[in-house]
């Protein structure tokens, strides 16, 4: 009996390491964009987006289901200053913030068709910032005692990141995607802003950009492969 158990333990780990060569790792650029209580629309957007760069690990659970890393850098800000409605400009609140996301995904490869492959993410990520407010004192839009001037809150917070993208297959096993998505934050004060703004809403960010990636072990096919060589059927006993 042992022989046969270590036979089939052998198999499932060799099958295991055959898996584990299908992964991807790459690079990722393109741009975050604010959303929170400064008013961003359309003339003030400029003031609201900021380029960002990352690190992408990838690993194939299956031929549709991948659990991806990611590690983005970049910057959030936003301005009122440049907003189209005249008490916005007035009161005039910006904030600038460093931010750093560490994410964990699961991309669902849903649509195929040639080189071009249809994909939708979701998951949870650790966002890092630190805002620098103005709050352009004095403000007859805020009282003189600051309810968020002084506010001693987490400089991080879990997010949930959710998008699409779409994904085109090039020679040598190398892929280029372009995605956009939303992280739905857990706090207010990504923007040093809650009280004087609506307290009531928490924050997001959207991070729109293009992943070159480098498949090993054979990328989709060689997945396949892997998962072929799985299901070995055990010795019976």
């Amino acid at each position: 009996m042992s022989k046969f158990l270590s036979t089939c333990f052998s198999i499932l780990f060799i099958s295991h390491i055959a898996l584990a060569q299908n992964f991807e790792i790459g690079l990722t650029v393109g741009a975050l964009t604010y959303n929170g209580d400064i008013d961003i629309v359309a003339k003030n957007v400029g003031s609201a987006t900021n380029a960002a760069f990352g690190l992408v690990g990838k690993y194939r659970l299956s031929n549709s289901l991948l659990v991806r890393g990611q590690i983005l850098r970049g910057k959030l800000s936003g301005s009122e200053k440049t907003h189209p409605t005249a008490w916005r400009q007035e009161r005039g609140l910006s904030f600038t913030s460093p931010l750093t996301e560490i994410s964990g995904l699961l991309e669902w490869e849903f649509l195929s068709r040639g080189n071009f492959t249809a994909y939708a993410f979701g998951g949870a990520s650790l966002s890092f910032f630190n805002p620098k407010t103005d709050f352009n004192m004095p403000n007859k839009y805020i009282d003189d005692v600051n309810p968020d001037a002084n506010v001693n809150y987490r400089k991080f917070t879990a997010t949930v990141p959710v998008g699409m993208g779409l994904k085109y297959s090039l020679p040598h096993n190398f892929f280029i995607s372009a995605e956009m998505g939303a992280r739905f934050a857990f706090s207010d004060y990504l923007d040093g802003i809650s009280q004087v703004g609506n307290p009531n809403r928490k924050d997001t960010y959207i991070y729109t950009g293009l992943a070159i990636t480098k498949a090993f072990g054979g990328g989709k096919s060689g997945a396949n492969r892997a998962f072929k060589q799985g299901d070995a059927n055990c010795p019976k006993f």
